[in-house]
């Protein structure tokens, strides 16, 4: 007897339930060389028989189902995958058979192997648009999400979010394995959200049968208001806040706080909530500015959806006057550089006169550093409301692309002012030009081959190191104000410019300067710990990641893990590089989808691009080790570097952080004593 077989006899003899997989009849052999017939079958009525569809082949009685049985119990997971695939094809179109093999389906998420695990959560998808899921397989099913692959915990989530349930015990059985799910894995809290809301909705009854279960609220005594940011708590509401409509009896059972929860979720994840506002009789209209402590990032599922035609047109009027305003600040800046080009070689300047033609230029570089500073700011806080706005994944990556080049130029034009004044300020700035300019050429998708040639002209007026041509830097400026900022050309760059977005899952990541609660990090905390046999051994640290916006092909040839050791002996910790191997990647399913069709949440600007799941190993050597350090962490991409010294790494980088600034993950490695004690 198989390991199902035993778990099977198991279930039915604790639960006093039928074995449905022995309804499915005896098998009739046959011989070889012609068709198996049921003994009470006439050959003549077979032949007089109406025309054969699905509905009239009566599979339950034919010998078929022996095979099915059989391929499912097979040693080889090929076969079993196989035949889970056939399953689910015949499932699809007779809901008999869909009831029948629900149980033997449940029992297929404890194989071995990850992908017969795969192939039968896609089986049950198809027999839940039809079967309803009892409350012993809801707990089989939930407790599936234990497992570590992310893969499989998403499509788990999407089978729970289309499936229906039979009663509210299993709502509550159902909520409790989300809730389990959560706090073993925190980085599955949007797919665990999206999922709790797609039950709310489908389930509107039961959730107003468990409503006061649920929010845990008394008959008569006021509680007090849980923690708002639990991401336990907001599971719960997004359960009972999307069954609500449906369901509108249960508001009589809200507590009073549950107003001030629903305006800080309409903050936080607007996507997930029903478009109607729900209304409170007992309160006061809740201020916004007691529902959030500080300006929180969306998520990263964006928001193109909730954004009407109103702010969207507001917000792009906007950007269309910011690009503007930063094209006339940066050609006063281009003009007065080549004003001041041109004074010192003045001809109505006699030799009598040597202190006018020295104060001259001194005038106009305190006007170029004014104007430099006018442009710093206004690139600053006008490009920053278009990112921090409402509609901002609207806008894709433009104000960032955007911010980039302002920065670069403005980098470059300072760079003529300290040339011979202040020669490590120049040699900063310059780099700083050649790092920008790089990244707003590589790490950004969707450029046209006039924009590529416009930044890369920024990097040709670096082509002598020791100075600078004003007149070379005039010329490539004038050349990236008429390709990149027309406000001509705004309206088709929205949307088509992307850059591809990394989420460090392991080790986590931090922010070091600013509170790490954004979207993609998590809060600090206590490093994790890494033990090793110190001189003999080496450090092994499990990395995870997922990327999204790159094909799985320039994944594999261009995502770099940055790591600093730190024993590197000389320029201080230099960061270092490192090429997974191509079998690390997969891709990823896409968004999770509702019964009809739709998206559960709205898709983002990178729904097209696959998101790709990054799991590798990076073993370092740390025979010279015998004290307690601490690793860095992180995620980049490589660029060509074909201009200039390729051997500079400083002037030239090689790679860029995907990650955001001041973001980076640290391991604490600990080296142990090589004789150990039993």
């Amino acid at each position: 007897m198989s390991d199902r077989q035993v778990k099977r006899f198991d279930r039915l003899n604790g639960g006093g339930g039928v074995d449905k997989s022995s309804l499915w009849g005896p098998v009739v052999g046959g011989s070889s060389g012609r068709p198996m017939h049921r003994a009470h079958q006439h050959p003549q009525a077979a032949a007089q028989s109406a025309p054969i569809s699905v509905d009239s082949i009566s599979l339950l009685s034919t010998g078929a189902l022996g095979a099915l049985i059989n391929g499912l119990e097979d040693e080889f997971h090929e076969v079993r995958c196989a035949t889970l695939s056939t399953v689910t094809q015949i499932a699809a179109y007779n809901a008999r058979f869909a009831s029948l093999c629900q149980d033997i389906l449940v029992d297929m998420l404890t194989d071995d192997i990850q992908s017969v695990r795969l192939r039968a959560v896609n089986a049950l998808q198809t027999v839940g648009d039809q079967v309803p899921i009892l409350n012993d397989q809801v707990a089989i099913v939930t407790s599936a999400l234990a497992e570590d692959s992310v893969v499989i915990r998403q499509r788990i989530h999407a089978l729970l979010s289309r499936c229906r349930l039979v009663s509210p015990p299993c709502l509550l059985s159902l909520l409790d394995g989300l809730l389990a799910n959560l706090r073993l894995y925190p980085e599955d809290r949007n797919s665990v959200w999206s999922c709790a809301a797609a039950v709310g909705r489908r389930h509107p009854f039961f959730v107003e049968v468990c409503v006061t279960s649920l929010l845990r609220t008394h008959p008569w005594l006021s509680d007090q208001e849980p923690f708002r940011e639990d991401p336990a708590y907001i599971t719960v509401l997004l359960l009972v806040l999307n069954a609500h409509p449906h369901a509108p009896g249960m508001a009589a059972h809200f507590p009073r706080h549950l107003a001030t929860s629903q305006a800080y979720l309409r903050e936080l994840v607007p996507h997930l909530l029903p478009k109607e506002t729900m209304r409170f009789s007992f309160v006061w209209k809740p201020s916004t500015d007691l529902c959030l402590p500080y300006k929180r990032q969306r998520l990263d599922r964006g928001l193109s959806d909730d954004v009407d035609d109103t702010t969207g047109s507001q917000l792009f009027r906007f950007l269309t006057s910011t690009v503007g305003l930063l094209r006339r600040l940066l050609a006063d800046c281009v003009h007065t550089l080549h004003q001041r080009r041109e004074l010192p070689t003045s001809p109505d300047k006699s030799a009598g006169e040597p202190m006018d033609t020295d104060e001259k230029p001194a005038v106009s570089a305190s006007e170029l550093k004014r104007r430099l500073a006018r442009l710093g700011q206004a690139s600053r806080q006008e490009l920053r409301v278009c990112q921090n706005s409402l509609g901002a994944p609207w806008l894709g990556d433009l104000p960032s692309w955007l911010n980039c080049l302002v920065t670069a130029a403005q980098c470059l034009l300072a760079a003529t002012l300290h040339q011979t004044t202040n020669p490590k300020l120049f040699i900063t700035l310059l780099r700083q030009v050649k790092k920008l300019s790089l990244r707003a050429e590589h790490l950004y998708l969707g450029l046209t081959p006039q924009e590529v040639a416009a930044v890369r002209g920024l990097r040709s007026a670096l082509s002598s190191p020791g100075m600078l041509d004003a007149s070379t830097v005039s010329r490539v400026l004038t050349e990236l104000l008429d390709v990149c900022l027309r406000t001509e050309d705004i309206e088709s760059c929205v949307g088509r410019i992307q850059k591809p977005h990394a989420q460090l899952l392991h080790p986590p990541p931090t922010k070091s300067d600013v509170d790490s609660t954004g979207a993609g990090q998590t809060p600090a905390g206590p490093l994790p710990e890494i033990r090793f046999t110190a001189v003999l051994a080496t450090a092994a640290v499990r990395v995870r990641a997922i990327v999204t916006g790159l094909s799985l092909q320039q994944a594999r040839s261009r995502v770099r893990v940055l790591y600093r050791r730190p024993d590197t002996a000389g320029k201080a910790q230099r960061q270092c590089s490192w090429l997974p191997p191509a079998s690390a990647w997969e891709v990823l399913d896409g968004p999770l989808m509702e019964p009809g069709g739709g998206e559960l949440a709205h898709t983002t600007p990178h729904t097209k691009a696959p998101r790709l799941e990054l799991q590798t190993t990076l073993e370092l050597t740390a025979s010279c080790w015998s004290d307690t350090a601490t690793l860095e962490i992180g995620l980049g991409i490589s660029v060509p570097t074909t201009e200039g010294n390729p051997d500079d790494d400083e002037l030239a980088p090689a790679v860029i952080s995907l990650l955001p600034p001041d973001v980076v993950a640290k391991v604490k490695l600990l080296p142990c004593d090589t004789s150990h004690r039993w």
